[in-house]
């Protein structure tokens, strides 16, 4: 029913550093938290069940993409044609690397991807877009790195002068995708300096997005994969 939304929050999707707000927001919003526990038989104590981590969340809802967007439910002010949001979605489903879903006032802000999205139209409202999404969250795996010695019979002061240098960060690298940075500057929430926020200070964090056309070009996050924001150029030394 359009005349009805109930839930007053934002639902934002981030994607390569542009992010898009949902124009219509749903009537119902259905968010899934689950353990992956079992249930084992013991002889002494019967059933008993034997904890383990959770579950990725879902989320998932269902709403509308209006064509004509100066409705008065409509929300933003850039909200875009019904087939720029189907494009989006597809785009992400595509392109095989997870969006940000951010859900104001609930607690949302995770990688996730888009485990299913279907879109309809309507006989008498052709022009509006009806769809069904769910997003799964997604969690990046933590690799190891190993490094590997090779015994040199070259000159001890030589093989010492170059392995200080190696180590030694220098602002003359290249920033690539999953290289170590060291990051002094303002965290933004786009790669185009929208949603300014903290400031970091000689922190170490992974570079995990890179968009060249905007003016904060380098995503990072901590070690672990937890993401920070974006940065100016200048903000950032490779280690």
């Amino acid at each position: 029913m359009k005349g009805v939304i109930i839930i007053a929050i934002g639902i934002y999707v981030e994607y390569k550093g542009q992010v898009t707000q949902i124009p219509v927001n749903p009537e119902e919003l259905k968010i899934k938290h689950s353990a992956d526990n079992e249930i084992a038989h013991s002889i002494s104590l019967g059933e008993i069940n034997q904890m383990s981590f959770p579950k990725l969340s879902n989320v998932n809802f269902q709403s509308f993409f209006p064509r004509d967007t100066n409705r008065s439910y409509v929300i933003g002010k850039t909200a875009q044609a019904p087939d720029a949001y189907v494009s989006m979605f597809r785009k992400i489903m595509d392109g095989k690397e997870p969006c940000r879903l951010i859900i104001s006032d609930v607690g949302i802000n995770f990688l996730a991807t888009i485990e299913s999205f279907e879109h309809s139209r309507k006989a008498g409202i052709h022009e509006d877009v009806y769809y069904q999404i769910e997003f799964k969250e997604y969690k990046m795996l933590k690799a190891r790195f190993v490094k590997i010695e090779k015994k040199v019979t070259e000159d001890k002061t030589e093989t010492a002068s170059q392995s200080q240098q190696e180590q030694e960060p220098s602002t003359n690298k290249e920033v690539t995708i999953g290289c170590k940075v060291l990051v002094n500057g303002q965290l933004h929430r786009d790669s185009y300096g929208e949603g300014p926020g903290q400031t970091e200070s000689n922190a170490t964090r992974l570079v995990n997005y890179i968009n060249m056309e905007g003016s904060h070009p380098y995503h990072v996050t901590t070690l672990d994969g937890g993401w920070r924001g974006w940065v100016t150029a200048s903000s950032v030394q490779v280690l």
